[in-house]
């Protein structure tokens, strides 16, 4: 694993930073390196940077399997941003048009910051707007824009075109899992400024910059957050004008300035070649293993290291409301019918399939270690969360 991400890391400095890749480098990549080269950049959704980074330095074998695999999910990766983008252009317009105001979020916005903006996969299209302008801005995409709505959730939207671009409309920026990040970015739409009287608003650069990190620091403590929103972060600190002071004053409002020191040292590491210190390697371990989304082993992990056996089973049975909101949107506004929908949910597991992964699940909680729970627990709080 070590080599593989020593030279997945210098293909993207190449990719990044313009950095040249040494011979030293080079004469790693021999054809037996690609398929785990493939295999852990896959996992990150960076195997397009990888594919261009090899093709420009000529160290893809002519007639390989591979190759052609690399090359294919490269020309993917760029046809989708650009479907992503001709997407949001129609959004846009359509707003305008309606006098709707909207945010742009995450990719859509970050994806200027790299040197072209394909190399910035993302998904899907994120937009905030006013919870008032829910309705309506719903009824313009799904008549006009004939989008088909996938899923509904106590904070966003999820939509859909037959083309396959996806966009996820947010109504608030409700933040569970860091719950000193919630108040700020309540006040979102105080940090947004629109340009020439338009209804697009954007985000001051502290705003920005904090939600990023808060956002990386929920998918973290879900269960990983992937090294793309690393580099991300490297972007924001080398290839943007920001004022010191006022990102800092965010970042400790939100009770974040740990974990933000901590994943700025890896981005660091990762992209201008500082040293490696314990905190950063047990991090970069963490988020490696995890991939884009995190998995379910680093999810449990950091469950369990917050709770006892007894605690813990209890609420995968019967969770709190500001758990179950996410699945039921309907307890928002209804708070009275949680105990209706704890059986709702509870009757799932009627579905045999549904019932073999809760308990699957519960059974691989078990074997979580008492050491591996303080490992986590003491992981956890060096970040400060």
């Amino acid at each position: 694993m070590a080599d593989q991400m020593e030279v997945m890391m210098a293909l993207l400095r190449y990719e990044l930073c313009a950095r040249e890749l040494s011979d030293a480098e080079k004469e790693k990549i021999t054809p037996d390196m690609l398929p785990p080269l493939y295999e852990i950049s896959s996992r990150h959704d960076l195997t397009h940077l990888i594919s261009d980074a090899l093709w420009k330095n000529d160290l893809l074998p002519v007639g390989r399997k591979i190759t052609q695999q690399l090359r294919k999910l490269q020309l993917q990766a760029v046809c989708y941003v650009d479907l992503l983008d001709h997407a949001f252009a129609d959004i846009s317009r359509a707003f305008e048009e309606t006098h709707i105001r909207y945010l742009p979020l995450k990719g859509t916005v970050l994806r200027r910051l790299w040197p072209e903006p394909w190399m910035r996969t993302s998904c899907d299209i994120d937009i905030l707007v006013h919870e008032s302008d829910l309705e309506r801005a719903t009824t313009i995409l799904t008549s006009e824009l004939q989008y088909q709505i996938k899923e509904t959730s106590s904070h966003d939207i999820t939509m859909l075109l037959e083309n396959g671009a996806r966009l996820e409309l947010h109504y608030n920026m409700d933040e569970k899992r860091v719950a000193a990040s919630a108040p700020i970015l309540s006040r979102i739409w105080d940090y947004a400024f629109s340009a020439e009287g338009k209804y697009r608003h954007d985000l001051s650069d502290e705003m920005f910059y904090f939600y990023h990190i808060a956002h990386m620091a929920k998918h973290l403590m879900n269960g990983g957050c992937g090294i793309r929103s690393f580099l991300d972060l490297w972007l924001l600190n080398h290839r943007r004008e920001y004022d010191v002071k006022k990102r800092a004053q965010l970042i400790a409002e939100g009770g974040l300035t740990q974990f933000e020191q901590a994943a700025v040292r890896l981005s660091e590491v990762w992209l201008s070649g500082a040293e490696l210190d314990d905190l950063s390697a047990q991090m970069e371990e963490y988020i490696v293993r995890g991939g884009v989304y995190g998995t379910m082993q680093n999810h449990l992990e950091v469950e369990r290291s917050q709770t006892g056996s007894f605690r813990y089973f209890f609420s995968r049975m019967f969770p709190p409301y500001d758990s179950l909101k996410y699945a039921y949107p309907v307890l928002e506004k209804h708070k009275f019918l949680l105990p209706v929908m704890e059986l709702r949910r509870l009757g799932k597991l009627f579905d045999k399939n549904r019932r073999e992964s809760f308990f699957s699940n519960i059974q691989a909680a078990g074997r979580i270690t008492n050491a591996k729970r303080q490992s986590v627990s003491d992981f956890l709080h060096e970040l400060g969360l």
